[in-house]
Formats: C-alpha cells, sequence, structure tokens
C-alpha cells in the first residue's frame, strides 16, 4: 500500500512532463563567424488528432549581447513572412509571426546582419484555426 502514493506522485509528474512537451517548441542554435552563415530548418505540421494546421507561428532571441541582430523567415507556399530580435542579450523574444498554410512542410531560416558568431533561440509552433497547438516536428537541414 506504500507503493501506491509513490506511484501515483510519478505518474502525475511523468503527466505534466509530457503535457508541457507537447505545447512547447523550442530550439538552439549557433550561426558561425561568416556574414552570410545561415542555419535552416523543415517544420512538419500534422494533425494529431487536435485538428489540421491553419499557421506556423515563431519567435526569435538573440542569446549572445554584442553579436550583429538576427532574424527568422517562414516559408510556404512561396511567401515568406519576417521577424528580427530588436535587443541582443535580453530575454525576450522577437515579434511573433504567423504563416499560413496548411498539414505539409515550412521552411525556417535563421541569419544575421554581420559578421560575428551569434547564440539564439527560436520558439515555434505549429496551430489550427482555433490557436490549438497540433503536431510538430523539426528537421535541421543546413547548420552554418
Amino acid at each position: 500500500m506504500k507503493k501506491t502514493p509513490l506511484l501515483l506522485a510519478l505518474c502525475s509528474l511523468t503527466a505534466l512532463g509530457q503535457a508541457n512537451l507537447a505545447h512547447a517548441h523550442d530550439i538552439s542554435g549557433s550561426l558561425g563567424s561568416a556574414n552570410t552563415s545561415i542555419d535552416y530548418y523543415q517544420v512538419h505540421c500534422y494533425n494529431d488528432g487536435t485538428g489540421s494546421t491553419a499557421h506556423l507561428y515563431a519567435a526569435i532571441k538573440n542569446n549572445s549581447a554584442t553579436t550583429p541582430k538576427v532574424s527568422l523567415q517562414i516559408i510556404r507556399d512561396n511567401t515568406a513572412t519576417n521577424t528580427t530580435d530588436a535587443v541582443n542579450g535580453d530575454a525576450s523574444y522577437s515579434p511573433g509571426v504567423y504563416q499560413p498554410g496548411t498539414d505539409g512542410f515550412f521552411y525556417l531560416t535563421v541569419d544575421k546582419t554581420a559578421a560575428g558568431v551569434v547564440n539564439y533561440s527560436v520558439q515555434y509552433h505549429c496551430q489550427t484555426g482555433d490557436q490549438q497547438h497540433n503536431g510538430t516536428d523539426i528537421f535541421q537541414l543546413t547548420n552554418q
């Protein structure tokens, strides 16, 4: 009988951790010193039972205090949406952007304004029309 409270506590913590993972998508990366360095990602959005994808949301944060500005672009169906982190090294992300599109693949690029190593974080979420988080996978295609 003493194992039951421990088992319930472990199950509760596991459930909380899984729920947290299901709603937060973050990646960290870095761009090399060349001013032409670009990281390139493919994001797969899909209906995981929550509903069909309506858009991909993303925002970026420059974790380096004294480096060039960092930006991201979301590309889908020959259109792109851009956002730039205006203040390097602070705790805030850039304004979030939404790129419309249905279930399928979106492309996300990260670049910078000048030479210098940049460490960054990106938040990204595939969402339904009513802002419900749905299936989201990411694959890095280029790491510069």
